[in-house]
């Protein structure tokens, strides 16, 4: 498979002509004209379309610009921690500071008319990891509709790491706090100047600034560096936030979620797509679980919002999530002997 970004940018599907995965782009659905009639009928009721509707507010598109390479086009979605605003996307998109700094940001690009759009710039790349595809920076200006959505963001999962370096210095950094498979884990970034092997860790939660726990439990390999907790060092209160478990509009625990897909194709309007669910794909707790699923995507889908509509990863890495990243699709006519209807195989990741 291919990772979704555009290399150009259009205002309306209609005038792609070049698309081999989606021809005429005929079920994506405009996301200011997302209705409930859209939401597959089990699920059709108020609070799941508004939650649908409120977790797609944060999602942006974004256009990089480096000095030295073509410009790209894919998505991305707005959180809040730390006390920052910050942009989670593929690491394939924005994959260092330079490219911070050349990407633009736009929120509420929601249909052909631009004139709702409010523009934003990178700031300060916070983490990124090749291993995980997965990138956080900060931006400049957030619209005031984006803090209002976001105003419970900033509990858990973040952090603070103070690393002790081979070479007995101390890096500060932020990171996430992460769980899979019962096990706790935080990611988070050392500054390239400062790439040594981490040998110590001490972790300050966002959310519980008097506790502090510590690691030696660590993984050098990426980009980031990957530190394993022990759940009983854990303050009880980050066990139990809430954003380490789902807050959606349905039951806990179901395994057969609906994948519904947000992101800016081809580079232009927010739009949603609704597809089947293929495959849960889990290894182990360093690298991500991956979902094969139909929603359909293009090029500059990649950072797009995944919804498991309907369920959760409860059973499968043993963590309520309801939010995953979309990375990479293809046109296959089948996906381990199933039939691909729509020809979209694509494949999303679980981003805790």
């Amino acid at each position: 498979m291919q990772v979704e970004i555009a290399t150009e940018a259009v205002p309306d599907l209609t005038l792609v002509q070049t698309c081999t995965k989606n021809p005429n782009h005929a079920r994506f659905f405009k996301f200011n004209g997302f209705r409930m009639e859209n939401i597959p009928e089990q699920w059709r009721r108020p609070e799941i379309l508004e939650y649908i509707k409120n977790i797609g507010i944060r999602v942006v598109r974004l256009t990089v610009k480096p000095p030295d390479r073509e410009a790209r086009y894919g998505s991305g979605a707005v959180y809040k921690g730390l006390g920052f605003y910050f942009v989670l996307t593929n690491d394939h998109v924005v994959e260092n500071q330079t490219d911070v700094v050349n990407c633009t940001v736009d929120f509420f690009y929601d249909s052909e008319d631009q004139s709702q759009v409010v523009t934003s710039k990178g700031v300060q790349l916070v983490a990124c990891s090749g291993l995980h595809d997965k990138s956080v920076f900060t931006i400049d200006t957030v619209p005031p509709k984006i803090m209002h959505i976001t105003k419970s963001d900033d509990i858990a999962p973040w952090v603070k790491v103070f690393a002790t370096l081979e070479d007995k210095s101390i890096s500060e950094s932020y990171g996430m706090l992460l769980k899979k498979w019962n096990e706790w884990y935080v990611w988070a970034t050392v500054e390239e100047s400062q790439r040594k092997p981490v040998v110590k860790c001490e972790i300050e939660f966002q959310a519980v600034k008097t506790e502090r726990v510590y690691s030696t439990d660590i993984d050098n390999t990426d980009k980031m560096v990957i530190i394993k907790l022990q759940e009983s060092t854990l303050p009880q209160v980050i066990k139990e936030s809430s954003l380490l478990n789902t807050t959606a509009p349905w039951p806990r625990g179901n395994r057969d979620f609906i994948p519904v897909v947000i992101a800016h194709p081809h580079g232009g309007p927010k739009m949603i797509s609704v597809g089947k669910l293929l495959a849960v794909e889990i290894t182990d707790p360093v690298k991500p679980s991956f979902v094969y699923h139909t929603a359909e995507t293009c090029p500059g889908s990649s950072g797009g919002l995944l919804i498991t509509l309907g369920g959760d990863t409860l059973p499968y890495n043993g963590c309520a999530n309801t939010i995953g990243m979309h990375r990479e699709g293809d046109s296959q006519e089948e996906f381990r002997g199933i039939p691909i209807e729509n020809k979209n195989l694509n494949l999303s990741m679980f981003q805790f």
